[in-house]
């Protein structure tokens, strides 16, 4: 399955996983992601349906507040 990384700076970042239930696991299980050595909080994951139903994951990053702060939705 296609995941698009949405940075909050704009960039955009692609990639393919055979296994995105364990992808989905794995974003549960952090409260961060990491990215070109900058640490982002995950927004929101989205399913998004495209032309001819290919389906796609995209994940939004924040830019990650203070520890005391909560950036990750519940």
């Amino acid at each position: 399955m296609k995941v698009v990384w949405h940075l909050p700076e704009g960039a955009v970042y692609e990639s393919r996983y055979s296994d995105v239930e364990q992808l989905l696991f794995l974003l549960r299980m952090v409260s961060s992601v990491q990215v070109k050595e900058t640490a982002y909080a995950i927004g929101e994951t989205v399913l998004a349906v495209g032309g001819e139903d290919e389906l796609s994951l995209s994940v939004r990053l924040k830019t990650k507040g203070l520890p005391h702060e909560e950036v990750r939705p519940n």
